[in-house]
């Protein structure tokens, strides 16, 4: 059925089956020329390499996931060595998909079938390098020394590179670029900056780890993962239970002021824990229990011992890269008005409030129209209530009524995880008597 459908579109689209495949390849050396000088200028800063210093084991890896970060969109497709990221074999590039009106399901089909091809021709061009220890054939030179210079260790005899361009071979990935996402998630970050600096100021953990927030979600409160991780900070389900108030049909992973709260006190927590914030910010992917038992061991253990040391079963790819993913969405946050300046146009929320609610309240009759909609949002959480029921944690930028919200203050919201923020022992109500 789903062929079928692909069809249908390509009949609706006759041009998309007859483009050349040539058209979607980047100049790989062009590329380097480009963004060689320019990385490393953000890369270096000074003041982030005191609080988090890339190390030259991990600057390869950062450099690539700066590139993907603020050079690449979802229209560039890196194709690349998954253990070895200073190895870029090739990049493509779709927007002309877009600019012919290809419709966006043959784009999909286009991009990953086009993918798929040339992932598996590069795949039979290394294990043909693994049978071939002295190449003539112009291009298996060039693809011989492009791995080469990117710093592969092809060992010092014959059968030493056979198993490397074997190992290479079955290493192949390819990752979309996400600058858009970035963009999009820094238009959002910037209303809330100021009120994060301050949070994160209270909670005495630094201001740097908002960055994990974009290597979650892109700083989208409605993102949703196959396992369920909601909201900007991409809380599982079992972390729900133990950082927010169980109400019914609310979900507080959705409010991005509540949910940065909670992932300041983990990220805290993480770091008392494991004394080291390569390894609290490792944590928050990967969980804290492998990382706990390896520093038991090991009560000097750094990252670079784990990544070294380190179970693919147990720290996949995602969990390996997270760090250096983290270090370079820093430098991300730092620059971002220079790396983009259109968002420098979007003013932040001057204050960002916390409530609970006294008693049930009706939106309707709470909120004019225009206050009702500037209320929504920032409570992410409620967009499909009318009634909010008593106790509800609600944030805004508004002054509420005393009579019907209690306020939380700054002291109250970062010493107590949210779902403690409501005292049992109080009687709250809206009554004025």
């Amino acid at each position: 059925m789903k062929y079928l459908i692909f069809l249908f579109i390509f009949i609706l689209n006759p041009r998309s089956v007859r483009m050349n495949s040539d058209e979607f390849s980047m100049d790989h050396h062009q590329f380097k020329l480009h963004t060689d000088k320019i990385v490393q200028k953000y890369l270096d800063d000074s003041e982030l390499n005191e609080k988090f210093p890339i190390s030259e084991d991990l600057n390869s890896m950062t450099r690539f996931w700066f590139l993907i970060y603020t050079y690449f969109d979802d229209q560039k497709l890196v194709i690349h060595d998954r253990n070895n990221l200073n190895l870029i074999y090739q990049i493509h590039d779709f927007s002309s998909l877009k600019s012919k009106n290809v419709h966006p399901y043959a784009q999909a089909y286009i991009q990953e079938e086009f993918t798929k091809g040339k992932i598996s021709a590069l795949r039979e061009r290394l294990i043909e390098l693994s049978e071939t220890p002295l190449p003539t054939d112009p291009e298996l030179i060039s693809l011989y020394d492009q791995v080469a210079k990117s710093g592969v260790d092809l060992g010092f005899n014959d059968e030493d590179k056979k198993i490397a361009f074997k190992q290479l071979a079955s290493n192949l990935r390819a990752q979309r670029g996400l600058k858009n996402h970035i963009e999009e998630g820094l238009k959002r970050y910037n209303t809330y900056y100021l009120f994060l600096d301050e949070l994160f100021a209270a909670l005495n953990v630094p201001h740097e780890l908002i960055a994990i927030s974009f290597l979650e979600s892109s700083f989208n409160p409605h993102a949703h993962s196959r396992a369920n991780a909601i909201g900007v900070w991409q809380f599982m389900p079992f972390l729900n239970k133990s950082f927010f108030p169980d109400h019914k049909n609310i979900d507080y992973r959705m409010n991005i002021g509540v949910s940065s709260v909670a992932a300041g006190f983990l990220l805290k927590e993480n770091h008392q824990i494991l004394k080291r914030w390569d390894l609290a910010v490792t944590a928050y992917n990967s969980g804290i229990k492998h990382l706990l038992s390896l520093r038991r061991s090991n009560p000097e253990l750094t990252l670079s011992d784990v990544l070294e040391n380190a179970d693919s079963s147990t720290f996949g790819f995602a969990s390996k890269n997270f760090y250096t993913e983290f270090l370079a969405l820093t430098r991300v946050l730092k620059f971002r008005n220079e790396l983009f300046p259109k968002i420098q146009d979007i003013p932040p929320f001057e204050n960002l409030h916390f409530y609970f609610t006294k008693c049930d309240v009706r939106l309707k009759n709470a909120f004019s129209l225009e206050d009702r909609t500037r209320f929504l949002e920032t409570n992410h959480h409620l967009r499909k209530m009318d009634l909010i029921p008593k106790g509800t944690i609600v944030s805004t930028d508004m002054n509420l009524s005393a009579q019907f919200y209690y306020k939380l203050s700054l002291k109250e919201i970062s010493t107590k995880r949210p779902k403690l923020w409501m005292d049992p022992k109080k009687r709250y109500s809206c009554s004025t008597r």
